[in-house]
């Protein structure tokens, strides 16, 4: 159960006033509910988006889109546009690497933000998302961007991202995609297996970009491959509607 507290408390903003020590063992729990988490931010998002989308799909959109944010506390957001801003400013790696410590947003990251929530805003408002659909997605998402954690190096030895790789366990890893896959056919179909190779396409594709630019994943890293999984999916979801 602490590694289920642990994921609540790192991943949401949900208050649970339980105190977890944060251990090697603890952190290492944690990640196989990352997943589970992750759906359950995700059906909630879609029941706020079915609540609203029948008397105004825009304002549902962004009432969802809103849920989204605050459930998360927007914490991958400042990895995506922190990602963004050392990745396309075109500099070296110990110069991207500055960029992205800088605490200061740059003109890339404002402009990935905008596409990144335009992206999810025009799902939301063109498509009726189940919650579980919606579930599914924010699972499949995290699982990409566990993929960045296990299967790719660090770019540095220190700091949390770094932490949570340590401790990341391939055969885990193996167990929550069996089990994600597996609920995935049996309430959508075969058909929708395509969500798992979107998934781990858009995660190899930027860490692979991330260990060319900076060596390896950092945890600012791993938040923009996780907001760019889940913008993906939805916009895929969409048109394939």
């Amino acid at each position: 159960m602490r590694g289920l507290i642990l994921a609540i408390q790192f991943l949401t903003r949900i208050p649970i006033p339980v105190e977890v020590p944060f251990t090697a063992q603890s952190a290492g729990r944690s990640l196989f509910w990352f997943p589970w988490i992750s759906y359950g931010i995700g059906a909630l998002v879609g029941l706020m988006q079915q609540a609203f989308y029948y008397k105004n799909p825009q304002i549902a959109a962004f009432l969802a889109l809103l849920a989204w944010v605050a459930l998360s506390g927007g914490m991958h957001l400042e990895g995506l546009m922190d990602t963004a801003d050392g990745f396309l400013a075109n500099r070296d790696p110990e110069s991207t690497r500055k960029i992205m410590k800088d605490a200061h947003i740059g003109s890339f990251g404002a402009v990935a933000l905008v596409l990144l929530l335009g992206g999810k805003y025009a799902a939301l408002s063109g498509v009726l998302f189940t919650p579980h659909i919606l579930g599914l997605i924010a699972a499949v998402a995290r699982m990409g961007m566990l993929t960045g954690m296990v299967w790719f190096p660090a770019a540095r030895p220190k700091g949390l991202g770094h932490f949570f790789r340590r401790h990341a366990n391939r055969g885990v890893y193996f167990v929550q995609w069996t089990l994600l896959a597996a609920l995935l056919i049996a309430t959508e179909g075969v058909r929708f297996l395509y969500f798992p190779l979107i998934g781990i396409a858009i995660a190899c594709a930027i860490s692979r970009w991330s260990r060319k630019k900076i060596g390896g994943l950092t945890g600012d890293v791993y938040g923009a491959l996780m907001e760019v999984c889940e913008c993906g999916l939805v916009l895929v979801y969409g048109l394939m509607r």
